[in-house]
């Protein structure tokens, strides 16, 4: 809210404006409030940024940016205005319109100063109605005295018609009687004038004081938001201040802390030493009993010393025993590893039974999967890249087949073999339709198909932590690693 020469201005935001049927009505009103408020929360938008004059010619509504008046109502043509009954911060006022069909325009809107606004709107009305009321009343007490003079005039122009010759002197004196109580009249009612101009001229100083004390009010406003600014800002020096000592006093008491545990630790010191210098003369007297018994153990060394030469040689000869035994059980472990090597497992397949093709099925970290044949059969076959291929990770590959040729389940891919070469490793798989992925990429699974697969992949998982003597762990457990194939019209993992 603000005041200048321009009247009383306030800070709104413009709700909405419709036509309305009659020029008063509260349950018009209301009814207008809540259709404005549906369509502006319909339409989404952000409520237009006005501002609201009140002055004594009546309400203007100026754009908040440009200043540029949209809609200007004089007094005389509002009629009548009210508050939401929804919304304390919502009113609105009803102007005639002359333009629009019902002739009447109802105009809605939103401010924190919505009472306010609405007794300034009121009191604009009665100080309008004063100054009509005494305007009316100063030309109603001119026209009656014009009227009064008038009748007088003509009942005397009539008595002079009646007896014109022998009443001239007589109508000529009256006439200067006459005249001189038109003079007098005029004068009452220049002096009324003159009153009237000096009451509107109060009135006027009146809403010029008006104005200066909101003005005065206003900077009072700014001046206690400052002082109130201010005064926070020295609650938060203050509250950072006792911060401050808290910390220090915090940092006094730990400090404290630390001194007393410097205190404790050398009277622990000082109690240690006493006990240590306590030990020392012990060990003095200990030092000299043991020299007393180092003398009679050195005399009984000599004896020891001889009966050690022939536990040497006694040594001596169990080593060359156990050398000889170590080498034979070299040899022996040469032989079984010989043996060993020498065995195939049941998994091997020779190379050149492998038929591979340019057909790619996947790819994962250890290698690529193709498309291949062996006995006629269609396989899938995986290989393992040239740069991770290692003596470690070749390890990792024959462990890797050995897991697989000794598992078997309707829901685990069936291992049919791998070849155990010097060349790159080849793992034989029977060939499936497709992987979860792919189909999860495609398309969302029903209910039925989430329950089916995640039965087989249960089924599957559950055979490998059941497996005896050592349960398996997959450990890579993706959608990518899910393999499907179709029974029927139902997917299987």
């Amino acid at each position: 809210m603000g005041t200048s020469g321009e009247g009383t201005k306030f800070q709104c935001k413009l709700v909405g404006i419709t036509d309305v049927a009659s020029p008063e009505g509260g349950e018009m009103c209301a009814e207008a409030l809540r259709k404005l408020k549906a369509q502006s929360k319909k339409k989404g938008q952000h409520k237009e940024k006005v501002t609201l004059a009140i002055t004594l010619e009546g309400i203007r509504i100026e754009d908040e940016t440009t200043q540029k008046v949209q809609h200007m109502h004089p007094v005389k043509r509002i009629s009548f205005v009210t508050p939401d009954p929804d919304d304390k911060k919502i009113f609105g006022y009803v102007c005639s319109q002359p333009d629009c069909s019902t002739g009447y325009t109802f105009y809605a809107l939103k401010s924190e100063n919505a009472k306010v606004i609405i007794d300034a709107i009121i009191e604009l009305f009665e100080v309008s109605v004063t100054l009509r009321q005494r305007a009316g009343s100063a030309k109603e007490q001119v026209t009656r005295n014009s009227s009064n003079e008038n009748r007088t005039e003509l009942q005397e122009m009539r008595a002079r018609l009646s007896n014109l010759q022998a009443q001239l002197r007589e109508k000529d004196d009256q006439l200067r009687e006459k005249e001189g109580i038109n003079v007098n009249l005029q004068t009452r009612l220049n002096t009324k004038n003159q009153q009237l101009e000096e009451k509107i001229r109060q009135e006027e100083n009146l809403y010029q004081k008006l104005r200066a004390m909101e003005e005065q009010i206003s900077q009072s406003q700014a001046q206690l938001r400052e002082r109130e600014s201010e005064k926070a800002n020295l609650l938060k020096e203050r509250d950072r201040q006792n911060g401050n000592l808290r910390a220090m006093h915090q940092l006094k008491t730990k400090m404290q802390e630390q001194l007393d545990r410097k205190e404790q630790q050398l009277v622990e010191s000082e109690l240690r030493l006493r006990e240590m210098n306590q030990q020392l003369r012990d060990l003095e007297v200990q030092i000299r009993e043991k020299d007393r018994a180092t003398f009679a153990l050195q005399e009984r060394l000599g004896i020891t010393v001889q009966q050690v030469g022939e536990l040497e040689e006694q040594l001596t000869r169990k080593d060359r025993e156990k050398n000889e035994l170590e080498r034979s059980l070299s040899t022996a472990q040469q032989i079984l590893r010989d043996n060993q090597a020498q065995r195939s497992p049941d998994w091997v397949i020779p190379r050149h039974q492998i038929q591979l093709t340019t057909k790619s099925l996947g790819r994962g970290a250890w290698g690529e999967v193709v498309q291949g044949r062996f006995c006629g059969c269609v396989v899938a076959v995986k290989t393992i890249h040239d740069l991770i291929l290692s003596p470690h990770n070749r390890r990792l590959f024959e462990r890797e087949m050995d897991i697989a040729s000794r598992c078997r389940h309707p829901c685990l891919l069936q291992f049919i073999g791998a070849t155990n070469d010097d060349h790159t490793p080849l793992f034989l798989t029977e060939v499936m339709e497709t992987s979860l992925r792919a189909l999860l990429q495609e398309r969302f699974l029903s209910q039925t198909e989430i329950t089916v697969i995640a039965l087989d992949v249960a089924r599957g998982l559950n055979y490998l932590h059941q497996k005896r003597p050592i349960p398996i762990l997959h450990r890579d457990i993706s959608s990518a690693n899910v393999l499907l194939w179709r029974q029927g019209t139902q997917w299987r993992a």
